[in-house]
């Protein structure tokens, strides 16, 4: 499965090379303008992708989620290339995964390959699969709603609110279930269901225009409810239960607006590439309404696509990329060659530095202004530099953060707790982890790892096993979930910041 997402990422990473090489980068503005807005997001991401290795995208899902803003907004370019990367593609992921793929196969005129996934993973996951599987089955035209419509209907809490688990009602999931039930308005219980559900989450909007979830205040749910009101044709900016003291839902947005275009996930926090590309949804469906809602894609042309046919030539105005045609990229792990254990990295660096050296000695020579023993110095400078490189553990920022060093300076403990659930782990129960301030809970799951030798198996953030237990080893919605004083946050472990006196628990659910 990890070479299907690193093919996937990599033509990803060309595909939105191509997308976001079309729009200027705006500058900050003191106002709220969803145009504006729009441009800085996307200029954020034209140099976060133009500047990255491709394999630091695998698996954390946001470079296809800006690829469905871009093709929600009606940008066309590099549509056969994607669908080309897809074509013939096993996916074995998780559910919401696969259907993530399945909504950038629709987005691609994949429609067939689409309805598949849909098919095979809706109710597989929890209310997620059934949320994005009633968008993908809608999407299609598809008949099969009537399972995931029942399904989101029941799960309804009294409130009027909707929950990944339990029974606290989250905004998020409750903005998202009521954009997956915007189409079937007619159908009984669905328009009281999402007037219900409009009301509370309009009860605890901030004055700000923005939410406080599970306690932290955040721009991501304000996202998603600027969504569901455009997918019900209800103007964000200028529907009264969602002012608060004057502020718009994109003015508690424009809070978490950061100097370089991006959002950050809290209001004194750093650019966020999740809160980014949920910011970029939310400001293409202000973009689209009313004429759709941010699923409604627009058709990619006058004819199907065929993914078998030559994909979209590289673009011609000098914003390159790598070639991603045969999928051939380096191994992540210290740069080397996945199938010749080859240093690809360190060769190319000590290449580097050879060759500048080499030109500072051909200058000194031609210019001569340096003697030989200036020349000699530079050459033997050079050379060492170069060994040294060869020498040393160079690694990507990627290959930083996966590394863990542990350090006694701690600022505080936490409560760290490991339930295996039905499944066998050698490391069940409760632990004591130190903390630095400004971990996250998939630091201190890290910490813990590193201090015990037990093998973390990430993709991206999202950890697939623990202490060789993994996602679907009990059953197709079995995996690994946390929980903060017995809550599960509507936040992905790479974002949740640890407290003090925080219990964290990580927990095998099937």
């Amino acid at each position: 499965m990890t070479d299907v997402f690193k093919r996937i990422a990599s033509v990803t990473a060309a595909v939105l090379f191509a997308l976001l090489a079309v729009f200027p980068v705006a500058a900050k503005t003191d106002g709220a303008d969803p145009a504006t807005l729009y441009e800085g997001v996307v200029g954020y991401f034209r140099n976060k992708y133009s500047a990255a290795d491709t394999n630091t995208l695998i698996g954390d899902g946001s470079a296809e989620w800006v690829y469905l803003s871009l093709r929600s907004g009606g940008e066309t370019a590099g549509v056969n290339k994607f669908a080309a990367a897809l074509s013939g593609l096993e996916f074995s992921g998780s559910p919401v995964e696969r259907q993530r793929i399945a909504l950038t196969m629709i987005a691609s005129g994949m429609d067939s390959e689409a309805l598949a996934i849909a098919e095979e993973t809706v109710g597989k996951l929890g209310i997620m699969s059934n949320i994005f599987g009633l968008i993908i089955f809608d999407s299609l035209g598809s008949d099969l709603y009537s399972g995931p419509l029942d399904a989101l209907l029941e799960a309804q809490l009294p409130k009027g609110g909707w929950a990944l688990y339990g029974e606290k009602f989250d905004f998020d999931v409750t903005a998202m279930t009521i954009t997956a039930l915007s189409k079937h308005k007619d159908h009984p219980g669905v328009s009281e269901a999402i007037e219900k559900g409009f009301d509370l989450i309009s009860s605890r909007q901030e004055p700000t225009g923005d939410f406080s979830s599970w306690g932290v205040r955040n721009p991501e749910s304000g996202c998603q409810v600027i969504i569901a009101l455009c997918a019900c044709g209800i103007d964000p900016l200028a529907d009264e239960r969602f002012i608060k003291n004057g502020n718009t839902l994109l003015d508690g947005l424009a809070l978490y607006l950061r100097d370089d275009g991006g959002f950050s996930h809290t209001l004194d926090g750093k650019t966020n590439t999740n809160s980014s590309y949920q910011a970029l949804q939310a400001l293409t469906a202000l973009k689209v309404f009313p004429d759709r809602g941010f699923y409604d894609f627009p058709p990619v042309d006058s004819q199907p696509v065929n993914p078998v046919e030559s994909a979209d030539p590289l673009p011609e105005d000098g914003s390159s990329y790598a070639d991603t045609s045969e999928f051939s990229q380096p191994s992540p792990e210290s740069g080397r060659d996945a199938e010749t254990g080859f240093p690809v990295r360190k060769a190319i660096i000590a290449l580097a530095i050879v060759a500048v050296g080499a030109s500072a000695v051909v200058v000194l020579a031609v210019t001569k202004k340096g003697g030989k023993r200036v020349i000699a110095v530079v050459a033997v400078f050079t050379f060492a530099v170069a060994a040294a490189s060869l020498a040393l553990d160079i690694k990507t920022p990627q290959e930083y953060s996966d590394s863990v060093e542990v350090s006694a300076d701690f600022d505080y403990f936490v409560s760290f707790t490991l339930d295996y659930g039905e499944s066998a782990g050698g490391f069940a129960g409760t632990y004591s982890v130190g903390v630095v301030k400004g971990d996250t809970v998939l630091d201190v799951l890290r910490r813990f790892s590193a201090e015990r030798g037990i093998k973390v198996d990430l993709r991206g953030s999202y950890v697939r096993g623990i202490d060789g237990v993994y996602e679907f080893d009990l059953s197709p919605s079995s995996g690994w979930m946390y929980e903060v004083n017995g809550e599960y946050p509507m936040a992905t472990a790479v974002d949740y910041l640890v407290k003090e006196n925080d219990v964290i628990v990580w927990r095998y659910v099937s």
